[in-house]
């Protein structure tokens, strides 16, 4: 449960995680089980609002764009942050490529990360 208003809700495919975002800035990872769903971790991921979320097309990896500015990566299975970025600007990011893994955040439908 999130003290403050959902934003996001994100099913990840593949992996049967449900991730839920709130306007604090907190991530929380549930994990699907068999009558129901298991809270797993929490990350307070932004200092203010997360403006916008996206999740790879392989299901393990989420990433957050928060008004501060900058994007958390997290590792989905492990739960750990992958990577941060600290932007000097806030406009809207359709294909985010890194040396994450090949090229899972490369322009898809999916992914929409800071709101223009």
């Amino acid at each position: 449960m999130h003290k403050d208003q959902l934003a996001f809700v994100t099913l990840t495919p593949f992996t049967d995680f449900l991730i839920t975002s709130s306007v604090d800035g907190v991530v929380k990872f549930w994990k699907k089980v068999a009558l129901g769903i298991e809270f797993v971790k929490e990350f307070r991921a932004h200092l203010g609002e997360i403006k916008s979320v996206s999740v790879s097309s392989d299901g393990r990896s989420f990433a957050t764009v928060g008004f501060d500015k900058s994007i958390k990566i997290f590792d989905v299975i492990t739960f750990g942050r992958q990577a941060q970025e600290q932007l000097g600007y806030a406009r809207r990011l359709t294909g985010y490529r890194r040396s994450i893994s090949d090229d899972q955040y490369r322009n898809n439908s999916e992914m929409c990360l800071l709101g223009a």
